[in-house]
This record gives structure tokens, C-alpha cells and sequence, in this order.
């Protein structure tokens, strides 16, 4: 991010909060030193979050908490994917698409397959299809071969 940026981003939240004493411009560049490492892509979510709390004491302070959480807490709204996330994304899909189109026994095999890889006992197959059936098109995502099959 850039100062002009941060400053801008900084006089919106004061516009929208209006506190009694609007910081001073030495104190934005001394927050913008801690900050500047934030991509600018980051600044929306950020203000959205900040704007829909009351006005911090310590702005840098309240900017890194909401931008480190965000980072943690992916899937709060907060998060926006990466090019990576794509990625990972299209490769399961199309891994999906290919589990999918197996027959029924084979499917069965293959989750079969990752019950062992994690000596889990078949008798728990029901209570976690669902993750076990993501494990193996993750599998497939990643090309390992079905051992029984193999």
C-alpha cells in the first residue's frame, strides 16, 4: 500500500466515524510505517470491518489486528482468494468431475483405499463418508494410485 492510499482510507473512516479528534497528519504517516507492508487489495475489507466497529483508539493497532485475524480466520469474510486458491480449486473440481464419472464400486474402493492410508476401521465409513470421499479426490487431485487398484 501506499500513503496516499493509507491517507485516504484514513480520512473515509474518519468521515464515516467523526470522532472528536480527527488524528494529526504526523500520527497517520507514523501508522502508515507500521502498515505499508498491507497489499492495497486488503484496504476494502479492512475498512469494512473498522467502519462497522466503533472508532479505534489506536488506529495501526486496530488496522494489523483485523488484517492478522483475517489471514487466520479465512472464510469469515474477510479473506479474499488468491491466485492459489484458483488453482487448488479448478484441480479439485476437476478431480471431482473425474471421481464422479467412476462406477459406484470403484468410488467405493477408492474411499475404501483412504480408510486405510489413515488405519481408520471400515465400520466408521458411514459416520465419515463425506470426508472420506473428499480425501479421495484429493487423491485423485494429486495422482497417487489407488493401491488395490494398482
Amino acid at each position: 500500500m501506499e500513503l496516499r492510499e493509507f491517507r485516504e482510507f484514513v480520512k473515509k473512516l474518519v468521515l464515516y466515524h467523526q470522532p472528536q479528534r480527527p488524528p494529526k497528519i504526523e500520527t497517520i504517516n507514523l501508522w502508515f510505517e507500521d502498515l505499508k507492508h498491507i497489499a492495497s487489495a486488503d484496504i476494502p475489507a479492512i475498512y469494512d470491518v473498522l467502519k462497522s466497529s466503533e472508532y479505534p483508539y489506536n488506529l495501526a493497532r486496530a488496522v494489523l489486528a483485523v488484517h492478522n485475524s483475517s489471514a487466520r480466520n479465512a472464510g469469515n469474510g474477510l479473506w479474499r482468494p488468491t491466485d492459489g486458491d484458483y488453482r487448488e480449486r479448478d484441480r479439485f473440481d476437476a478431480a471431482k468431475m473425474c471421481f464422479e464419472s467412476l462406477s459406484p464400486d470403484e468410488q467405493k474402493r477408492r474411499m475404501q483405499d483412504v480408510l486405510r492410508q489413515f488405519n481408520i476401521h471400515p465400520h466408521h465409513m458411514d459416520s465419515l463418508k463425506g470426508i472420506v470421499r473428499m480425501m479421495a479426490i484429493w487423491n485423485m487431485a494429486d495422482g497417487r494410485a489407488s493401491r488395490a487398484g494398482s
